[in-house]
């Protein structure tokens, strides 16, 4: 019997080869995004007066620079090489989820067709081939799991980085109420790397022997920075994230009986707050704003910017303006003066997907979305394999965070990783995960075999 092909999950990529793609994706991102004095523009962000501050946001739409393009350039670049050099292997490209995806991506090329700003929608279909293509190349040459602790990788060293800024910029003050750890990005978007490198630190698989310090290092130095950002939403998508990952592990009746404990709990608490004080509600409420009490009634603002914003989608409700062509700097500089803090997007991510693409467009994001969940919770059910966990608990992650924000799909390292694990659960077969333990080495198994008929996604 001749031995089957190679395939992503079962090869087995050395650490340097981690190492490797996570200093080039490194190397990427700081150079579209990240400035060694950010912690101190959000300082000013949060406490300066909005009339005399730039918009940088208004400024990056207007123009291309050539550090952003370069990053761009080079992940899609690292995704070519790695695809060019991955072994010969058997690779799906017919399965229903990348099928989903492509009607996708493919809506979004064709928003070129009605938009009005050519060369920003353009821009933007650049940067969203360039992510795909070096998904791709990531999901051929590696399995998800080497993805796991690239992110892992990646993230922690921005974190290290982003200390190591704070602390030269004067600007690492935890112990002020208003303080929001920024590194050398922004308080959100740091705190959304920091919440997937927290998910998957907590669910990556250790090869031949577990480290549990290790691990809760990691998780402590994700949750740690999510705490700091004082980012609600992205700590209510963890949350939502981690719940759903205790209920997937969860077997049998117990499944049941954490769900049922869940909703339980959840009803118990809705009666309890009409038996609870004012003042009790009150402290409780402080507690959940994570310190910023600011205009919570309105989201922090968000809810009069989406009556506006709603007004302007019932325009072209089906079709949009066009992938990525609404927020021109004309748009930026009217909805930021108008609401008196800048805005470079809706703070939503369905509401944006309507903006740009119509409702069309958000409906084929909210299936490729739920195939993915779907086909990371059917694989894991059935060869047990924690990366596809992640892809199902992920997926949780970037949809209640979709709620109040719109950084995914965005251009940052969260979205590369999205794209990842669609290219890899769609294009290599299910693998059982191999043991843990050097004692007991796992017996050497045959990629499962993909029946459309009995399972989706496996």
């Amino acid at each position: 019997m001749a031995a089957p092909l190679a395939t992503a999950e079962s090869s087995d990529n050395p650490w340097l080869l981690r190492l490797g793609i996570a200093l080039v994706l490194g190397i990427a991102f700081a150079v579209i995004a990240h400035k060694w004095a950010a912690s101190y523009y959000a300082f000013l962000a949060e406490s300066g007066s909005f009339a005399h501050r730039e918009n940088r946001f208004a400024v990056q739409q207007s123009s291309t620079t050539g550090s952003s393009a370069l990053g761009f350039l080079l992940i899609g670049g690292l995704g070519a090489a790695l695809a060019i050099t991955a072994p010969p292997q058997r690779l799906r490209w017919s399965h229903p989820l990348l099928l989903l995806f492509a009607l996708y991506a493919g809506w979004c090329f064709a928003s070129y067709t009605w938009t009005e700003f050519h060369f920003l929608t353009i821009r933007k279909l650049a940067i969203l081939t360039l992510l795909i293509l070096g998904a791709i190349g990531i999901a051929v040459r590696c399995s998800l799991t080497d993805m796991l602790w690239i992110i892992i990788l990646l993230v922690a060293g921005e974190l290290t980085i982003g200390f190591a800024a704070e602390i030269a910029n004067g600007m690492f003050r935890p112990w002020r109420s208003d303080y929001r750890y920024a590194g050398t990005l922004d308080p959100n978007g740091i705190g959304l790397e920091a919440a997937v490198m927290t998910l998957a630190a907590w669910l990556v698989p250790f090869e031949r022997r577990n480290r549990p310090y290790v691990r809760a290092a990691l998780i402590a130095l994700g949750l740690g920075v999510v705490v700091m950002t004082k980012s609600r939403t992205t700590l209510a998508a963890l949350v939502a994230a981690g719940m759903v990952a205790f209920l997937l592990r969860a077997r049998g009746q117990q499944r049941w009986w954490i769900a049922t404990a869940t909703i339980t709990l959840a009803c118990l608490g809705g009666l309890a707050v009409n038996f609870v004080s004012v003042a009790a509600i009150q402290e409780s409420a402080d507690v959940a704003s994570m310190g910023r009490n600011e205009n919570v009634s309105t989201l922090t603002g968000r809810l009069p910017l989406w009556q506006a914003l709603t007004k302007e989608a019932e325009r072209t409700p089906w079709f949009g303006h066009g992938y990525g062509s609404f927020w021109t700097p004309t748009h930026i500089y009217r909805y930021s003066d108008e609401f008196m803090w800048h805005i470079p997007h809706a703070h939503n991510t369905y509401l944006d997907h309507v903006l740009a693409i119509g409702l069309v467009g958000l409906a084929l994001y909210l299936l490729w979305m739920l195939g993915l969940a779907v086909a990371g919770w059917v694989r894991y059910d059935r060869a047990g394999h924690p990366a596809d966990l992640f892809a199902a608990c992920f997926v949780t992650l970037c949809l209640v965070h979709g709620l109040a924000e719109s950084k995914i799909p965005g251009s940052g390292p969260p979205t590369l990783l999205l794209f990842t694990c669609v290219a890899a659960l769609a294009l290599n077969p299910a693998v059982a995960p191999a043991s843990t333990t050097a004692a007991e080495p796992a017996a050497p198994r045959e990629p499962l075999v993909w029946r459309p008929a009995r399972r989706f996604g496996v």
